[in-house]
């Protein structure tokens, strides 16, 4: 299994300090809710673009792109406070014509992608050092390579989406900053990828009105794609409250030549990768069902010696 599936639970495994804490983020903007924002639709189907509309109206405020059809375009948004949203009753998409361009690639803060199904390109959506992007409601699908990154700083969340059949990852997050709710990671080579110091929450949230019990978490861990570690397990009764998002944290215990193997890969002065596989065990005696969940991602020296 690849891929982590996020649209009723999302579950986290951490390996006490070797995965060091999953922060959450909020993108929230004061600024935004004061202010009306202007309005451009986008008749793709006539061939209209979502580029020609950035040109429109005022840049100092915010700008609400409406697409109907799909638009076959390599999309940059250098302006703050932009939302290009689908047509309700409609649909809107965007198709990457380029397989060496980004389909969407995002630089200024606070963007929004909803109603969209974005495809083709190279990535479907680069955010590059940007803060505040959301993607909700969207389907990214079918590109050259990833389907989400997050790179240099950029920071963001990912809420209600399918994120899917991307040849690389499903989303990658290096050295940045994200958050993945209520979605479907699957069909990727890697479902969500967190490296070169970026930090990912991947948690456990419960949306439905009561509450849900669980008994068991067990995970295996490869390090470097060739080093099994021992067999983690939290054997004991749990509660995920309803409409909450709780955390479950995974104790190891090392055997001495595992000891041996993370000092070596400590001392050879790299990030080393690691595979996280294991299934959270919800439900009673009556009635459960194991959940399975992918990891994947890379250690930093001081997080292996931690």
């Amino acid at each position: 299994m690849n891929s982590l599936r996020t649209d009723i639970l999302r579950t986290h495994a951490g390996l006490g300090g070797m995965l060091g804490g999953l922060l959450v983020l909020a993108a929230t903007s004061t600024a935004l809710a004061q202010e009306k924002p202007g309005v451009v639709n986008v008749d793709c189907t006539q061939g209209e673009t979502i580029s020609r509309a950035f040109t429109r109206g005022n840049e100092s405020r915010p700008l609400l792109v409406l697409v109907r059809g799909t638009c076959n375009e390599s999309v940059l948004i250098d302006r703050s406070d932009v939302t290009i949203r689908g047509e309700t009753g409609f649909g809107g998409g965007i198709a990457g014509p380029d397989p060496n361009i980004d389909t969407v690639t995002v630089t200024a803060s606070r963007a929004t992608l909803e109603g969209l199904t974005i495809t083709g390109g190279r990535n479907g959506i680069t955010v590059s050092g940007a803060a505040g992007l959301t993607v909700r409601n969207a389907t990214v699908q079918n590109t050259g390579r990833t389907g989400i990154a997050f790179v240099f700083g950029a920071s963001g969340v990912i809420d209600s989406c399918t994120i899917q059949l991307n040849p690389r990852d499903g989303v990658v997050v290096s050295a940045a900053q994200a958050t993945v709710v209520n979605s479907a990671v699957s069909q990727n080579r890697n479902g969500v990828l967190v490296l070169d110091g970026g930090s990912a929450r991947i948690g456990v949230d419960n949306r439905n009105a009561v509450a849900i019990s669980g008994r068991a978490v067990t995970a295996k861990v490869v390090l470097d794609s060739k080093y099994p570690i021992s067999p983690v397990t939290v054997s004991h009764e749990f509660t995920l409250a309803p409409r909450a998002r709780s955390n479950l944290v995974v104790p190891m215990a090392l055997k001495w030549e595992e000891v041996s193997t993370i000092v070596a890969l400590a001392g050879a002065n790299r990030a080393v990768p690691y595979d996280l596989d294991g299934s959270v065990n919800l439900g009673g005696d009556l009635l459960n069902v194991d959940v399975p969940f992918h990891l994947r991602g890379e250690l930093t020296k001081e997080q292996l010696v931690q």
